[in-house]
């Protein structure tokens, strides 16, 4: 699938209408998602795997690994609301056969050994007040769900890379910058001030040696 195609179905997964800050539910821009998965997809983490989307709102990256050929797509989330608007998303591009969406908070969510294959994600940047390192707990469930022989693809702010690239050492794998972009956070919530606020983020790699 084209980039172009790519970007122009994940234009259908719609936003949340009441995100809530202390889950920073801000729809991933399609632009950036789609080079995120086409990246693993190059390497083939995508088509006939096993992919694992945690935080997956309404369904972003499931959906457009599902597009992309995966054998299963499975998202979590603790909104129930995100979850059945993911599930519809779903059928309304034709990959409902593909996903598979369940309704819980990450962190007391677990994966079964030898369950997935890849996880591609967008956690939450754990930069509000209230909510400072909101995503560690994403990226060890994640590194729990492939480790050692996957791979975790995942969006995150350029400036937090010196920690995510400790984390990966400690656990034995090797951080790679695959991407980065200007990501447009747009004024959905009571908070913000402006009508867009420009973020620097990267797109990163995570795998361990075999």
């Amino acid at each position: 699938m084209r980039k172009a195609d790519l970007v122009r179905a994940l234009e259908g997964v719609p936003r949340h209408p009441s995100p809530a800050p202390d889950l920073e539910q801000y729809r991933t821009p399609p632009p950036i998602a789609a080079e995120l998965l086409l990246a693993a997809h190059r390497e083939g983490a995508i088509e006939g795997k096993r992919v694992l989307d945690l935080g997956c709102g309404t369904g972003m990256f499931a959906v457009g690994a599902a597009l992309l050929g995966a054998r299963l797509a499975t998202g979590v989330d603790v909104d129930s609301h995100a979850i059945a608007m993911a599930h519809e998303t779903a059928s309304d591009l034709h990959v409902s056969r593909h996903t598979w969406f369940v309704c819980s908070d990450v962190a007391d969510w677990r994966s079964d050994p030898d369950h997935f294959d890849t996880v591609v994600m967008n956690p939450p940047f754990g930069a509000q007040k209230g909510n400072r390192n909101a995503d560690r707990v994403f990226y060890a469930r994640a590194c729990e769900a492939v480790h050692p022989y996957g791979t975790v693809w995942f969006l995150a702010q350029e400036r937090t890379e010196a920690y995510l690239a400790k984390m990966a050492d400690d656990l034995g794998g090797r951080l790679e910058r695959v991407g980065a972009w200007d990501y447009p956070l747009e004024a959905t919530m009571a908070h913000h001030t402006r009508e867009v606020q420009a973020v620097r983020v990267g797109g990163y790699r995570l795998g361990w040696p075999h």
